[in-house]
C-alpha cells in the first residue's frame, strides 16, 4: 500500500463510516476503469515506461492486458534490472547463462508490433496470430523472472 493509503486506512480504523465510504470509492474507481476499458479508454494508469508499455486502445484485449502486466511489472522493485538490456560489463556471465536473453523493454515492444499487425488480420488468422502473441509474451516473461 502506499503511504496515503496506510494514513486513510488508520484514520478510517476506529469509523466505520470512513471504511465504508473508502470502500464503496474503491468499488466506483474498479467499475470506472473497467468501463473506460469497455469503451476503448486505456487500460491502467500511465507510467515513466509507457514508450513500451503504454496501453493501445484499438489493440485486441487479450495484448491490451498483456500490456497492462507488463505496466505493473516495471512498477516493482525486482523487475528494475530487466527493465533494459542487461549490461554485460557490470554483470559478467548474464548472457553466458541464457540461451535467449530478453528485457521488459523488448517484450513491450514485440506487443506494441503485434498490436499493429494484428490490425491488418481478420477472422481466424486474427485470433491465432493474438494467441500466439499471447504466449509468446508470457514465454518472454518466464525468460526473465527465471
Amino acid at each position: 500500500k502506499t503511504q496515503d493509503q496506510k494514513q486513510s486506512d488508520r484514520k478510517g480504523a476506529g469509523d466505520p463510516t470512513t471504511s465504508n465510504s473508502a470502500q464503496s470509492s474503491d468499488a466506483v474507481d474498479k467499475n470506472a476503469t473497467e468501463d473506460e476499458a469497455k469503451a476503448g479508454g486505456a487500460i491502467g494508469k500511465p507510467t515513466e515506461y509507457d514508450d513500451f508499455c503504454g496501453d493501445i486502445p484499438s489493440a485486441p484485449e487479450a495484448i491490451r492486458r498483456c500490456l497492462a502486466v507488463l505496466r505493473t511489472l516495471t512498477q516493482t522493485g525486482p523487475a528494475e534490472p530487466f527493465l533494459f538490456p542487461v549490461d554485460p560489463h557490470t554483470n559478467p556471465g548474464y548472457y553466458d547463462m541464457l540461451i535467449r536473453p530478453m528485457c521488459l523493454r523488448e517484450a513491450g515492444r514485440r506487443l506494441q508490433a503485434a498490436a499493429k499487425e494484428y490490425s491488418k488480420l481478420d477472422g481466424d488468422a486474427a485470433v491465432r496470430f493474438e494467441e500466439a502473441k499471447v504466449a509468446e509474451f508470457a514465454r518472454n516473461i518466464r525468460l526473465i523472472v527465471r
